[in-house]
């Protein structure tokens, strides 16, 4: 997440206005947090985990004009689903399996987690680019009804479930 910084710090020109919310962060985080504000001017929200509730933080995605994820490991990050539903702008790490739901440049832009300057890029495309920020919100909002919307996961665990009682049959 320290990156991220690196990639504000590129950024100052078309960040004034905003304020950078941070969700769960570390001591390490904590501290960059407060010398970025103190050095630019920019503030910074920190949001312990324990403090919040699950729907201030989608209150949170639903304010947000875009959401930065960047991860070194593998799996869907939970708040990127939670940012695509509430309509902020996806910049997530090519690490979390981010490409089985973003299509690259339309409905977010995926990137490489430790490259400042492509996370910069990214965030500058976000920040200008009206159109492409409202059209990946409906895009998005689709696209996760879609894919985890009640009757289709209903559907998937009763076909789950049917299966594993049709092999238990078998023991």
């Amino acid at each position: 997440a320290l990156v991220a910084f690196q990639a504000f710090r590129q950024c100052l020109d078309i960040l004034k206005g905003y304020t950078i919310v941070v969700y769960a962060a570390s001591e390490d985080m904590k501290i960059a947090s407060h010398l970025f504000t103190q050095e630019t001017g920019i503030p910074i929200n920190i949001i312990p985990p324990a403090s919040v509730s699950e729907q201030e933080i989608l209150s949170q995605f639903g304010k947000a004009r875009i959401y930065i994820g960047l991860s070194i490991s593998d799996g869907i990050s939970t708040s990127l689903l939670e940012a695509m539903v509430m309509g902020a702008f996806p910049i997530q790490s090519c690490t979390a399996c981010a490409d089985e739901w973003i299509e690259g440049g339309k409905s977010g832009i995926i990137v490489q987690p430790e490259d400042p300057d492509e996370i910069a890029n990214a965030i500058r495309r976000a920040l200008t680019d009206a159109t492409l920020v409202n059209q990946a919100a409906e895009t998005n909002t689709n696209t996760v009804k879609e894919r985890l919307g009640h009757s289709k996961i209903n559907q998937q665990v009763v076909t789950m479930y049917q299966n594993v009682f049709e092999s238990q049959k078998d023991l």
